[in-house]
């Protein structure tokens, strides 16, 4: 299992046997373990047979579905810490579902949040793309376009327009009914980054 990121640090996936008299439970399922005197919280990632010599602990607990990580979430996690090279229990703190929302004083719970369709913000007018940024758009929307998985590395000296690739290929993302996330390489950058995508996606973008 690996151990939530939020209640220790543990950058490998530990071993425990199921609560006693219980089953095995399935991948993904959200846990309650002994570490280190306390308990901490955890998914489930997949089952193995007991280390020779070694004295297991027993989960101390399994929680309710609504908390578990779907399968597909794992294989995700699984895929993002192989690719990225990060912990497994990062990734799946990354992708794991939030918990289950808590019912206000008057017994319903918060409204959850609008998705809006997409949309450019008002009054956008910009100059047309270059040659090279056309080139290099047309690449990543076609991929995008054949859900294929591709890296591109977009090169380009500071201010040759590469925040406009960006941009064509969010949009190109939304208009599939997909989601975009841009990471910004500098925290001074985000101000300018910002803007630029407030003036081309309105209230759709959130930091």
């Amino acid at each position: 299992m690996a151990i939530d990121p939020g209640d220790a640090r543990v950058d490998q996936p530990l071993s425990y046997l199921p609560p006693p008299g219980e089953g095995l439970p399935a991948p993904g399922s959200r846990v309650e373990v002994p570490l280190q005197r306390r308990l901490v919280r955890g998914w489930v990632v997949g089952h193995a047979p007991a280390p020779a010599g070694v004295r297991l602990k027993h989960l101390a607990a399994v929680r309710p579905p609504g908390e578990w990580c779907p399968p597909s979430q794992v294989e995700l996690a699984g895929w993002m810490a192989r690719r990225y090279l990060c912990p497994l229990s990062a990734a799946l703190g990354a992708v794991a579902p939030p918990p289950p929302l808590k019912r206000s004083p008057r017994g319903r719970a918060p409204a959850p949040p609008v998705s809006l369709p997409a949309g450019r913000g008002a009054d956008v007018q910009e100059a047309p793309l270059t040659q090279w940024q056309r080139s290099a758009a047309e690449a990543i929307v076609r991929s995008l376009s054949e859900r294929q998985h591709r890296v591109f590395l977009l090169w380009g000296v500071t201010a040759s327009g590469k925040t406009r690739v960006y941009e064509e290929a969010v949009e190109a993302c939304l208009r599939q009914g997909r989601s975009a996330v841009v990471l910004v390489p500098e925290i001074a950058l985000t101000p300018q980054l910002l803007r630029a995508f407030h003036r081309r996606f309105g209230d759709l973008v959130a930091v």
